[in-house]
């Protein structure tokens, strides 16, 4: 929810402070180098900040996990949107999670929903966008009509409508 909302986080480190956007913060595996975020080695987070904005008044996040304990999620979807006047998208952030090794956003189903009203028809298109690049291992391939529909329904709340 953090990256869909524009966080960024300070960090401070024996070559002082700097702040990072969130969506900058974490980083892909790499066979030369393991690290899952920009951290160096002696730095440590101080502080999370989340901007005021208009995306934060419409939004939520969903996650869908097989035991209703506590338990890590097999997919989430967090989603924030920004409404005009007349019920059109003006803004939106789609951040999966548990698809990738990192939060992961989906601006070619953000930008479709720019300039549109949440219908059922748009909604549905938002989660096919959303996925449409996966690449998904070969035992969880399950996980992309599993998002899919954790998109609609994530764009539909965060909108004030029912999927």
């Amino acid at each position: 929810m953090l990256v869909a909302l524009g966080a960024s986080v300070s960090v401070s480190g024996a070559n002082g402070k700097r702040v990072i956007p969130l969506d900058k913060f974490f980083t892909l595996p790499n066979q030369n180098v393991r690290r899952e975020n920009v951290l160096q080695n002696d730095e440590i987070i101080t502080e999370i900040e989340v901007p005021a904005s208009p995306l934060a008044v419409h939004s939520t996040y969903l996650k869908f996990k097989e035991r209703e304990s506590l338990d890590f999620a097999l997919a989430s979807v967090a989603a924030a949107v920004q409404l005009q006047t007349n019920k059109t998208v003006k803004d939106a952030r789609i951040v999966l999670g548990g698809v990738a090794p990192i939060p992961w956003r989906v601006p070619k189903a953000e930008n479709f929903l720019v300039g549109k009203p949440l219908t059922r028809d748009v909604l549905e298109e938002a989660g096919r966008l959303a996925l449409a690049d996966a690449k998904p291992l070969e035992k969880n391939a399950y996980k992309v009509p599993l998002t899919q529909t954790l998109v609609r329904r994530a764009v539909a709340k965060a909108g004030g409508i029912l999927a």
